[in-house]
């Protein structure tokens, strides 16, 4: 059994949910089987895509500052990696490096760690239901495609294997309630499983998970129109012969204040520690487009969803000064604009939903390159 005082910059996010992670345009980086590369090239990609619901990204990584906005889901999610892909005939080999990153909690919780984080005055009288669902992993892995191309219709399947670590997984589940205009209590259940512990400052021995995924795809492309679709991890599966995992017990048997009379987070820690066998199957990403071309310039459409998280964006491209395509898009979920542009082996693009990188709510960024031999 352990006892322990939790880090101050970690007690929020694991307890209350803090803490909980050729395709410029794809912000969750799908990818896409049946689209193979020319045969006897290779191709490097770098991405990443985050978005937080109930503040700014900035404020998520900077103890809550910033604005709150209710009614909104209060999902924190975001990937990033970067892939190299080499072709031969309708095989390709990719290798590559991915993070995942997926929180959602109730929004009594991120009220609550807002207003805490705030100082503002607690509302008096309310009872606040706590609860923190988190999924957090990195991969390295290796993955083999089969394209097949039947007329204007293309079908693909990858099939990858991975080793995993940082993985962070944990629910917590609980009530809170105001005590005073500055002070509350709390009692909640934390079931948290991790190659690092953030929760206490303990050693833990080195855990890796080994695991496996099957990515589907298909595409069509008939005169002025193309469609795709793709999924990412349609079948996976990452076991651990044994990960360290903590059940613990969250009170507010512990209270002191600061400077300014705020109740300060130091819970009263109890639980046990240990280690079993563990199996987490990853949320499956998927992506669908319609894009219809026009003389010089296209316009698409297109859908994409992990977890809890459906992002629906428009994108308009148009040739510019010599080989360059440039792109410009809008993604509704976290109102993000995006802006690109495309040579025949380099493409760029970059996207923020607002001017102020201190309110953006999400944001994404892609680099590639391409090149034969």
């Amino acid at each position: 059994m352990v006892s322990s005082r939790a880090r101050p910059w970690l007690k929020w996010a694991l307890i209350l949910g803090a803490a909980l992670p050729g395709r410029a345009q794809d912000l969750l980086s799908v990818g896409n089987p049946s689209q193979a590369p020319p045969p006897g090239s290779w191709s490097a990609e770098a991405y990443a895509f985050a978005c937080s619901d109930p503040i700014p990204l900035h404020g998520f990584f900077n103890h809550w500052q910033g604005g709150f906005t209710p009614g909104r889901d209060p999902v924190t999610c975001g990937c990033w990696g970067l892939e190299t892909r080499a072709a031969a005939g309708p095989w390709s080999l990719s290798v590559w490096d991915r993070t995942t990153f997926l929180a959602r909690m109730s929004p009594d919780g991120a009220r609550l760690i807002w207003l805490a984080k705030q100082k503002l005055v607690y509302p008096q009288g309310e009872i606040f239901n706590l609860h923190l669902d988190l999924g957090a992993l990195h991969r390295d892995g290796v993955s083999v495609g089969r394209a097949l191309r039947l007329g204007d219709l293309a079908l693909g399947a990858s099939l990858g294997f991975w080793t995993a670590t940082n993985a962070q997984f944990g629910t917590v589940n609980g009530e809170g309630w105001t005590t005073g205009t500055r002070s509350y209590g709390y009692d909640a259940v934390v079931d948290y499983h991790y190659n690092q512990n953030r929760l206490y400052d303990l050693p833990v021995p080195s855990h890796r998970g080994q695991g496996w995924g099957l990515d589907l795809g298909a595409g069509w492309d008939a005169g002025p129109w193309k469609a795709q679709a793709a999924v990412r991890d349609l079948l996976n599966e990452t076991r651990w012969s044994g990960l360290p995992m903590t059940t613990a017990t969250v009170v507010s048997g512990r209270t002191h204040t600061d400077s300014q009379g705020y109740q300060v987070f130091d819970p009263a820690i109890e639980g046990w520690e240990g280690s079993r066998p563990f199996t987490w199957r990853e949320s499956a990403a998927w992506s669908a487009s319609l894009q219809r071309r026009l003389q010089g310039w296209s316009a698409e459409v297109r859908v994409e969803r992990t977890g809890p998280v459906t992002l629906r964006a428009l994108e308009a491209s148009a040739a510019l000064a010599g080989s360059c395509l440039g792109t410009l898009g809008f993604e509704q979920r976290n109102r993000l604009w995006t802006a690109g542009a495309r040579w025949t082996n380099v493409w760029l693009n970059f996207g923020l939903s607002s001017l102020s990188a201190q309110r953006a709510h999400g944001a994404s960024l892609t680099l590639g390159l391409r090149g034969g031999w």
